[in-house]
């Protein structure tokens, strides 16, 4: 066994480990990748500590909503600065087409 392949097994087996102590101890997993959501004082006795990126989607619990927040104003911006105009243009182009068709 390569010490890469004994590294994986054994982040593997601690993995195990953390989900069975938070399953009898009823804490919450929301990603279930073995670290609680949150952790009191109990869980911390444990030796367990809370997950910093409950949701596992690589950004850290406080700055979601940052992120989030920030990626919905780009939304709005790009809707309001390039989908609005764009519908209105050619509008604008049919009606002078058909005003100076006539």
């Amino acid at each position: 066994m390569t010490l890469r392949a004994f590294n994986l097994a054994l982040e593997e087996g601690y993995t195990l480990v953390r989900k069975h102590i938070i399953a009898i101890n009823g804490y919450t997993d929301t990603d279930n990748d073995g670290f609680p959501d949150t952790c009191d004082a109990g869980c911390l006795a444990t030796g367990l500590a809370a997950d910093p990126d409950d949701d596992n989607d690589g950004v850290l619990d406080g700055r979601i909503f940052f992120l989030s927040t920030r990626m919905r104003a780009s939304i709005l911006t790009v809707m309001a600065l390039v989908t609005m105009p764009i519908p209105t243009t050619i509008m604008m182009e049919l009606l002078i087409r058909q005003t100076t068709s006539l």
